[in-house]
């Protein structure tokens, strides 16, 4: 299961300094934010969720035997944050 929130529409993204590596860098490959829940989603999701009048959005994929097999997503018309379990 992975969870994925948007806690304001209207939110700027903030550069990662390093994210992207330079031209000749040791490292070949952009850093890998895929298990990271402090990350920004697509600007074309965030144009789809202001059409939609949405402020705050969060998507829960339902994972089995390695497939997705379901999608549950909750819209907000306010910014809402959603804070991570602890423990």
């Amino acid at each position: 299961m992975s969870l994925v929130t948007v806690d304001n529409c209207d939110q700027e993204p903030i550069h990662i300094p390093g994210a992207v590596p330079a031209p000749g860098a040791e490292r070949d490959r952009p850093l890998d934010l895929t298990h990271s829940t402090l990350r920004s989603v697509s600007p074309i999701h965030i144009e789809y969720l202001r059409n939609m009048g949405v402020a705050a959005s969060m998507s829960v994929s339902l994972v089995h035997d390695s497939m997705l097999w379901g999608l549950i997503a909750c819209h907000h018309y306010t910014p809402r944050f959603v804070p991570s379990r602890s423990g």
